[in-house]
């Protein structure tokens, strides 16, 4: 019994945050942030092939890597997410505070649960 109770205490552990829109960043970037010129530009035209339900693999053909992966809710905030996003970042003055202050260019891939785009946003691009 004390064996079966270790093993599951163990398999919570080592999958707590194994769901597919667990909250996870790309490398760490330093700010202020610019994209190298081949990686910006990758991002500002493979944007444009990206459209409402395209699969994770064909945005990652279109534009790479995301720099930041984060969980979506919805607009009540609720403590379930509906889906995760993707963000491609050209441009980024600061990690935080208001957007003045961070001054960013970026695109955000918005996925449901079902690992299909539901949104493309672009900030400061055009």
């Amino acid at each position: 019994m004390f064996i079966r109770s270790l093993l599951v205490v163990a398999m919570v552990t080592l999958c707590s945050g194994c769901g597919k829109s667990a909250a996870r960043t790309g490398p760490a970037l330093t700010y202020p942030y610019l994209a190298p010129a081949e990686r910006a530009q990758q991002i500002r035209t493979g944007r444009l092939a990206l459209v409402v339900g395209s699969s994770p693999e064909a945005v990652k053909k279109a534009v790479g890597e995301p720099d930041e992966v984060r969980d979506l809710f919805d607009k009540i905030k609720s403590a379930k997410p509906v889906g995760y996003t993707w963000w491609y970042i050209v441009e980024r003055r600061a990690a935080s505070g208001s957007a003045a202050d961070r001054a960013e260019k970026l695109v955000r891939v918005s996925f449901g649960l079902d690992d299909r785009v539901t949104k493309v946003d672009a900030w400061g691009l055009d």
